[in-house]
């Protein structure tokens, strides 16, 4: 899922946490890879029940240029 976090819950339970009040209506986030996504929070009652989270996807093609640049900016191994 991500190049660099391989524990999907804790990636998006910091997404979450970035926002000061809280998630009250969807946000688009987008990361340093260039993924976007969006969180929406679930609410029954007037309380937080969960998140949807819909993504990721990007907003462009990443060449394999691209790809092998960010692989190096972050220290990732190619394979």
């Amino acid at each position: 899922m991500h190049p660099v976090k391989t524990d999907a819950y804790a990636f998006f339970r910091s997404v979450i946490a970035q926002e000061k009040d809280g998630i009250q209506r969807p946000v688009l986030h987008e990361t340093n890879f260039m993924e976007q996504f969006i969180v929406m929070p679930v609410s029954r009652n007037g309380q937080q029940q969960a998140f949807v989270v819909i993504g990721p996807t990007t907003k462009q093609t990443l060449s394999e240029q691209l790809c092998g640049k960010l692989l190096n900016d972050y220290g990732i191994p190619s394979e």
